[in-house]
């Protein structure tokens, strides 16, 4: 249960006693009416939320292959070059300013790709100029051409990530507000209602019901961070949480199933604090996966994500 849901199952213990006892009751401005629809927002916050955690995840995805894809051709096409191109014609010594660049990171790669460009384009030109003509540059399909739109594309791939952050940042903070503007009313209910009741009376045993804290006995959350294709051949699925520190006598694991496949989190494997890797998986695969907390009180499961497989670069 995330904390949401534990302020909404106190707001509604609320709810049930303010329209029994205190029908007519308001907190300055807010009364049944308006606190019902406060409450009943939370669901569909909490669901814009997801939303936007499957589009970040999605994004990441996409800009992670993209960048990938450019770094592997980076480094192949290069020595393509080396070996088709004559070392009389002077072109690879333009290649030493490629191979000066080491393809690490997405900047990297994408300088790398620049300088790479006008060498491979100068590279076709030497060999249509041949007489008779050569073929020109290809690597896994993808020539020169391509090659440029690949790197155009990526740029894009990689604001849509950031963007896509924001937006969750900013569906997190509407939640959270939302949340603890329920729970405040839930608070100032209680001490009105408290004050209007006899000692006694039907209605001071009925506020008794209503739960006076939203904090729980359960473990708290364990959050994943970040959800991505890669590791083996690119076919498996890998997962890194946020911090988290095991208590005494608690146990975590990551479940998943396949979607189609399986008909509930039928698989699991022990929680790892520097992250888990599952799979490999098939392309067109679609995976869920959450993770699962449990003390000697019970457990607490996190929100699902899940991604299709998409093929890897080659």
């Amino acid at each position: 249960m995330e904390y949401w849901q534990s302020i909404l199952e106190r707001a509604n213990a609320t709810a049930a006693v303010w329209l029994q006892y205190f029908s007519t009751l308001k907190l300055g401005a807010v009364g049944l009416t308006q606190f019902n629809g406060f409450k009943d927002a939370l669901p569909g916050l909490a669901q814009v939320r997801d939303n936007n955690v499957q589009s970040v995840d999605n994004a990441r995805q996409a800009k992670e292959f993209s960048w990938l894809e450019l770094r592997l051709i980076s480094l192949k096409v290069p020595k393509i070059i080396e070996g088709v191109i004559d070392p009389g014609s002077g072109l690879l010594d333009d290649l030493d300013k490629v191979y000066g660049v080491t393809p690490w990171s997405p900047d990297k790669t994408t300088k790398r790709c620049g300088l790479l460009g006008p060498v491979w384009e100068a590279a076709d030109a030497f060999q249509i100029a041949q007489s008779p003509a050569r073929p020109v540059i290809v690597r896994k399909g993808v020539n020169h051409d391509a090659f440029m739109s690949k790197i155009a594309a990526y740029f894009p791939l990689a604001n849509s990530v950031g963007t896509a952050e924001f937006h969750l940042e900013e569906a997190r903070h509407a939640l959270r507000t939302a949340a603890r503007n329920v729970e405040v009313l839930c608070i100032r209910f209680l001490r009105a209602a408290l004050g209007l009741s006899d000692p006694g009376s039907a209605e001071e045993q009925a506020l008794q019901s209503i739960p006076t804290t939203t904090t729980s006995d359960l473990p708290e959350t364990l959050g994943i961070k970040f959800f991505t294709q890669g590791g083996t051949n690119g076919l498996q699925l890998l997962i890194q949480y946020e911090p988290y520190q095991l208590e005494a006598g608690e146990t975590a694991t990551l479940e998943w199933m396949v979607v189609d496949t399986d008909v509930s989190f039928s698989h699991s494997m022990a929680y790892d604090a520097s992250g888990n890797a599952i799979g490999p998986f098939t392309v067109g695969q679609t995976i869920r996966v959450r993770t699962s907390v449990t003390n000697t009180h019970g457990t607490r499961t996190g929100g699902v994500r899940q991604l299709t497989l998409i093929t890897p670069p080659e």
